[in-house]
């Protein structure tokens, strides 16, 4: 957890980051931790996407999945690499194509295993997350069929986005079908995590004063210092005591909250 714990203090400590960004930005920084605890998900870009759309949702955060492409250029060397495909297919169990996330109601995009992109990697800067800001656009649309780049370090990377029907193609493989009770494992231990790295950091107080999203102030405030730890059966529960001095163990989603806000699907 002590990597989880670095790496959430500096995002936080990042003054400018925008408070709809914040959590967002935790949940694919953590992935590593959750890999193995949660039905051996892979780290691909479905696995992931599926477990980070997962976490969100506990958080009352809806995410689509949407196929994507990506040119990613050396500018001091001139080299390029073209990751994924605007028409993504399954080999079997394995996509080819690439995916990432689409936030419709806060405008966010997110590509959680950028760094599976050796060009990338090696630049150490972690996942992709960027907010659409152009003005006249509506919250809540769905991501536009587009271009547009990020700027990390010498290279630039060129994301084009595919259209419903690509991401159809992947939602309807068997490889996603036969893991769903698998994604919703690792979703609840994933947005457990990251509520956990949160307090373990001392810093829920922070994230319950700037964060927008009323399920994860809601989650932090009843959870409060309860003990949480990882069961034999990989689940993550909090210790919350409740009438009576009665000390009952809870995942995060069964967790009640005095909020009228539930998760989405």
């Amino acid at each position: 957890m002590r990597l989880a714990e670095e790496r959430l203090a500096r995002v936080l400590a990042a003054g400018n980051l925008d408070s709809e960004l914040m959590v967002p930005q935790l949940v694919p920084g953590f992935m590593d931790l959750a890999v193995a605890a949660a039905g051996r998900i892979q780290g691909d870009c479905v696995d992931v996407c599926f477990t980070v759309r997962g976490a969100l949702a506990h958080y009352g955060i809806r995410a689509q999945l949407r196929a994507v492409d990506l040119l990613v250029e050396d500018s001091a060397t001139g080299r390029h690499a073209l990751y994924g495909t605007p028409d993504p297919y399954w080999q079997d169990d394995v996509l080819v194509g690439h995916c990432a996330l689409w936030l419709p109601g806060h405008r966010i995009f997110i590509d959680p295993t950028v760094e599976r992109f050796p060009q990338v990697a090696k630049l150490a800067m972690g996942p992709v997350i960027g907010k659409e800001r152009r003005a006249g656009l509506e919250a809540d649309v769905p991501l536009p069929l587009c271009e547009f780049q990020v700027r990390r370090g010498d290279s630039l990377l060129l994301y084009n986005t595919a259209g419903e029907e690509a991401a159809a193609t992947i939602l309807g493989g068997d490889h996603v079908i036969l893991r769903t009770e698998a994604y919703a494992r690792s979703g609840i231990l994933q947005a457990s995590l990251a509520i956990e790295a949160i307090r373990t950091c001392g810093l829920a107080a922070q994230v319950i004063a700037r964060t927008p999203y009323p399920r994860v102030r809601a989650l932090l405030e009843t959870i409060g210092d309860a003990p949480g730890a990882v069961d034999e059966r990989g689940e993550w529960r909090f210790e919350l005591t409740g009438p009576g001095g009665i000390v009952r163990r809870l995942r995060l989603d069964e967790i009640p909250l005095s909020i009228a806000v539930a998760p989405v699907c």
